[in-house]
């Protein structure tokens, strides 16, 4: 596939899977969006903190963001 054509294509794929969870979760209000925000916020301070050295279970690694993406 032709990489200009790929990419419409892959955002439109997401938008679809993204408007279907909203849904699946009974819509998109003002709750979810503040779920969405804490876990950004939860998402950032853990980085900051294993950036600023100081976790407990980064020991003697400043950061590594590979176990962020696995859970």
């Amino acid at each position: 596939m032709n990489p200009r054509t790929l990419l419409p294509w892959l955002g439109r794929a997401l938008a679809a899977v993204l408007a279907w969870l909203a849904r699946a979760l009974g819509g998109w209000d003002t709750t979810l969006s503040l779920m969405f925000a804490v876990m950004g916020l939860d998402l950032l301070t853990g980085l900051l903190v294993s950036l600023a050295g100081k976790s407990d279970k980064t020991k003697g690694a400043v950061s590594c963001p590979a176990p962020s993406f696995r859970g």
